[in-house]
């Protein structure tokens, strides 16, 4: 008997009440399984409530931003992909959106068979999806919902935002190179860049990590960064799995 194949889960967001109830009719009669919510808040905990295959956002949701929650999801979620849609079409809103990590920016108004198409095209189902709740790194631990890193007997390490959300991305690639492109797109997508306060950042974290010897984090010229541990059982936890 062929296995029944399950339906795709998507959270839609949107200020828009009467939309938000149009879309989810609209993608259950695709056979798919929307969840709405009509603020960013809270964003967070339905993903990994819910555990979606994709995420759709309008650009302003109430006194929120869906291009700007873009970089928070990219510090905590993994592999959940998002469409952006909006009634605006300026090319900057474009760039910002792909810039920030969406998969494809919609305009309104569209047709539901044109969401369905893209969330078909777009949505993940064959990797883990979730929320990133803890990274380890050596005998240290960065735990993404507190911001903060902690050493082996549990002891917090200060970090700043910056420093934190430079890290976080390093520790998501842990044994890859991170290129400066990366990091520039996903932390400075206003273009407020520079080499020598990335450098900056580096070294401060480099500082920071020499409490464990096993960790390095290495500055590959011309390219980026390599975050690295010689310890077994380092990497990613997220919830659900």
């Amino acid at each position: 008997m062929a296995r029944k194949m399950e339906k795709l889960k998507v959270i839609i967001v949107d200020d828009d009440k009467l939309l938000g109830t149009t879309l989810v009719l609209g993608l259950e009669g695709l056979s798919m399984k929307p969840y709405y919510l009509d603020s960013l808040d809270g964003l967070l905990d339905k993903i990994s409530e819910v555990q979606p295959n994709i995420l759709v956002l309008d650009v302003e949701v109430g006194m929120g931003n869906g291009i700007e929650k873009l970089k928070d999801l990219k510090l905590h979620a993994i592999n959940i992909p998002v469409i952006i849609m909006s009634s605006h079409i300026q090319m900057e809103y474009i760039a910002q959106a792909l810039e920030n990590g969406a998969f494809h920016f919609l305009k309104k108004p569209f047709e539901i068979d044109e969401l369905g198409a893209y969330i078909q095209r777009f949505a993940k189902t064959d990797e883990k999806l979730g929320i990133v709740t803890d990274i380890q790194i050596g005998s240290l631990n960065l735990q993404m919902q507190f911001h903060a890193l902690f050493t082996k007997n549990n002891d917090q390490i200060h970090l700043s935002q910056k420093q934190f959300e430079v890290l976080s991305i390093l520790a998501q690639n842990l044994g890859k190179i991170t290129t400066r492109q990366t990091l520039k797109r996903q932390l400075w997508p206003d273009g407020n860049y520079s080499d020598p306060s990335l450098d900056n950042y580096i070294s401060q974290l480099r500082k920071i990590l020499s409490i464990d010897e096993s960790v390095q984090l290495e500055t590959i010229p011309k390219v980026g960064f390599l975050l690295k541990t010689n310890k077994r059982g380092c990497g990613i936890s997220v919830i659900g799995h």
